[in-house]
């Protein structure tokens, strides 16, 4: 079968590898319809992560499918060959002092899945998730970043009458926003300096959005919020030189949410008095595993689909992750299914 590979640092291919097959009882057996590419992966493509295993590496975590085959345990689900599914490429041991504590993501033998970009996966049951019946496929391989964003959205406790400040436009970002819509903010205001990526989070919503590069976030902020500051700030955009500005945006007994991943050297400035006179508090999101059914259920009520504006078979991958890494998209997906696609829709 294909499967798209870091070859090199900073280079994937698309690769020949065995077909996998079920090995233990519970396992599940898909044919990949389609995956995302998520920033993390490009990261782990540049080097910015540590990475354990030589090249080639499998790369690869947003996922969609139907069902293959199926061991002869798993059955408490009630799936099915044929079955539209999704997936958390993560899953705990259940045994150690975290998970028995409900702590599973804190797992100290947390295990990853990140082999999805493959024209098949074999992944556990319990990993695997049926799509409701009016999600596409196209859109339900997006449901791991969703239940990512609940996560952080459920850590920051927005609470009704909020002013909420994103920063970041990506495919993130604009889950983030929504989710951040339907807590019942006051407002949400997106910061981002692709013009794309601004519009569709008004289009989606937000009651603001402001250019980082054209205007000035902190004076724009304050003019928001009535000289108050955000009670909840999210830093979506990976990108550790906007820590300053999120941290000064947010209001007295604010929080200040970091959610996207770093490279690993990635370090900040940070005034500690102004920590303490402002009360604030710093939080950061990782993962979660109780959050992907809520995920599910939450499908049908989120805007997908304007977040898809690439797409690109898998033949075609090196141009997908090229095509990402011009920062237009939201989200590029590869398809697996469909080798005439239009590139860029």
């Amino acid at each position: 079968m294909k499967a798209v590979m870091i070859v090199a640092a900073g280079k994937v291919a698309v690769v020949e590898v065995p077909t996998p097959e079920l090995k233990e009882p519970d396992d599940v057996k898909i044919k990949v319809a389609y995956t995302a590419i998520c920033g993390d992966d490009q990261r782990f493509i540049n080097g910015d992560l540590s990475r354990k295993a030589p090249f080639p590496v499998r790369i690869g975590h947003e996922i969609s499918g139907v069902v293959e085959a199926l061991g002869p345990e798993a059955t408490v689900k009630g799936l099915k060959v044929g079955d539209r599914v999704t997936g958390n490429f993560v899953h705990s041991c259940g045994k150690c002092h975290y998970c028995v504590s409900g702590n599973e993501h804190a797992c100290n033998n947390l295990k990853t899945n990140t082999d999805a970009m493959a024209e098949y996966v074999v992944w556990k049951e319990r990993q695997v998730f049926k799509i409701p019946a009016q999600i596409s496929l196209r859109e339900a391989c997006l449901t791991e970043p969703l239940s990512a964003c609940i996560r952080g959205i459920e850590r920051c406790n927005i609470r009704m009458g909020d002013h909420v400040a994103i920063i970041g436009g990506s495919g993130i970002g604009l889950l983030l926003l929504q989710l951040a819509i339907r807590s019942h903010a006051a407002s949400v205001t997106v910061i981002e300096p692709v013009k794309r990526k601004r519009m569709l989070a008004l289009a989606l919503g937000a009651d603001h959005v402001i250019d980082p590069d054209q205007e000035n976030v902190m004076v724009e902020s304050l003019r928001i919020t009535n000289t108050l500051g955000y009670n909840v700030v999210v830093e979506a955009s990976g990108n550790e030189r906007v820590f300053k500005f999120a941290f000064n945006i947010l209001g007295r007994l604010g929080t200040l949410l970091i959610f996207s991943m770093y490279h690993m050297h990635a370090e900040v400035p940070l005034n500690l008095l102004q920590l303490y006179w402002n009360e604030a508090t710093i939080l950061a999101s990782y993962t979660s595993l109780y959050t992907f059914p809520k995920a599910i259920a939450m499908l049908p009520k989120i805007n997908l689909n304007s977040l898809i504006t690439a797409e690109f078979p898998i033949s075609e991958a090196p141009l997908a992750f090229a095509e990402r890494n011009t920062g237009l998209h939201p989200r590029v997906l590869i398809n697996y299914q469909n080798t005439n696609i239009s590139n860029t829709l």
